[in-house]
């Protein structure tokens, strides 16, 4: 085949048409050309490997964790007449040209893609989507192994494992996924220290909190700079919090909830406090009032008669969603064993931003056919007819030109 990507009528297929639309739904081009205009990544010269081409490069490589990069590369210059008629498709490039070409592109344009896609509801009626017209939002966080480099370990960290020996470098995932359709609406990236509440700091900076929703969260999210931070987003707040966060009871409501009162990180006069209604507040003795506290769960909704009690308490166990997330963010990488591939830092990220994609993609497009969402099982199934319905990446010659930039 020659360097265009042309092909004679009647080659392409059912499978070049799937991955085709896969690729457009998980990024579509509009997307892809803003963010590289936006970041100045769209090259001062054409190249064999253009940026635009090296970002649907990386969402394949997510979805076939398993197979070798060429193998891949090679199955999208097939498809890509099909999606960029205008465009050149590259020629078979060398391995050393694909890793450089991934240098180039770096980690910000795939964040920056990720961030747009994710930003409209998935499912913005599905049962469990909202609460009294909120967005109904919960924060939470996974660890992914990485391969273990010399690059990895000093960007990422080793924590130690059982046996006192290091274990494999980790990269943190925090996301902000809807409950109602499992699909991340705004993500955040890093090592594994710093943790979750400085991922969840960068994504209110980055205006992830909006006053049109109900964030849940589990109490290793509370600290008192973070609540004051995302209180003022004017987002709706429902926090687990800790036995170590004094609560005086400042006002008893009919509901049985109370008001009280929680501080920033500040000293001293600087300390600035905020109203909080405390919902529940579990003690380990009964009738003890002088018991260790337990947990307790903590909202900036103040008012008892719009949003009762009990309510909230029996929403508040709707907090976990996010690890069928992350299971399911797993289940895309089934088959090779390992989530993220690359030993360089930058290339990591890369791999992450795609695999979110393609998780989005994915539920997005079964949404539509389904007209309801999907279940795990589901979404594995999805998964699977993706992989198996395009075309058998190793089944390709490498055939074209060689190139090494």
């Amino acid at each position: 085949m020659a360097g265009h990507g042309k092909f004679p009528p009647g080659s392409v297929d059912l499978g070049h048409l799937v991955l085709a639309g896969f690729l457009h739904e998980a990024c579509p081009r509009e997307v892809v050309d803003d963010v590289l205009a936006k970041l100045d990544k769209r090259g001062k010269r054409s190249r064999l490997l253009p940026a635009w081409f090296m970002v649907y490069f990386i969402i394949a490589l997510a979805l076939w964790r398993d197979r070798p990069q060429e193998e891949v590369l090679r199955t999208l210059r097939e498809c890509f007449a099909l999606i960029f008629p205008d465009r050149r498709a590259p020629v078979s490039p060398t391995k050393s040209a694909i890793f450089r070409a991934r240098l180039r592109l770096g980690p910000d344009v795939m964040r920056e893609a990720a961030k747009r896609v994710m930003k409209p509801p998935v499912f913005p009626d599905a049962p469990g989507a909202r609460y009294k017209g909120l967005r109904l939002m919960s924060l939470g966080g996974a660890s992914f192994d990485v391969p273990d480099s010399k690059e990895n370990a000093a960007r990422f960290g080793c924590p130690g494992s059982n046996r006192g020996g290091a274990a494999s470098p980790r990269l943190r995932l925090l996301g902000l996924v809807e409950n109602g359709s499992r699909a991340m609406g705004a993500g955040e990236v890093g090592p594994g220290d710093p943790g979750e509440r400085e991922l969840a700091s960068l994504m209110i900076d980055d205006g992830a909190f909006s006053p049109e929703m109900l964030i849940l969260a589990d109490e290793n999210f509370h600290g008192p700079d973070l609540w004051k931070k995302a209180d003022d987003s004017g987002a709706k707040l429902l926090w687990r919090v800790g036995s170590d966060l004094v609560l005086p009871v400042e006002k008893r409501l009919p509901d049985n909830s109370f008001l009280s009162s929680v501080h920033d990180g500040g000293e001293g006069a600087k300390r600035v406090p905020s109203k909080v209604r405390v919902i529940d507040r579990e003690l380990k003795g009964e009738n003890n009032p002088n018991a260790d506290n337990v947990h307790g769960t903590i909202t900036n909704m103040l008012d008892y008669e719009s949003f009762p009690a009990g309510e909230l308490a029996a929403l508040c166990r709707e907090r976990l969603e996010p690890e069928a997330l992350f299971a399911e963010l797993k289940i895309v990488s089934k088959g090779s064993g390992a989530v993220i591939r690359s030993k360089v830092p930058d290339l990591v990220f890369q791999d992450i931003w795609g695999l979110i994609m393609i998780h989005h993609a994915a539920r997005r497009m079964m949404a539509r056919e389904a007209g309801k969402v999907p279940g795990e099982s589901g979404f594995a199934r999805a998964v699977r007819v993706t992989r198996r319905e395009s075309p058998r990446v190793a089944a390709f010659s490498p055939g074209g030109e060689k190139a090494d930039d």
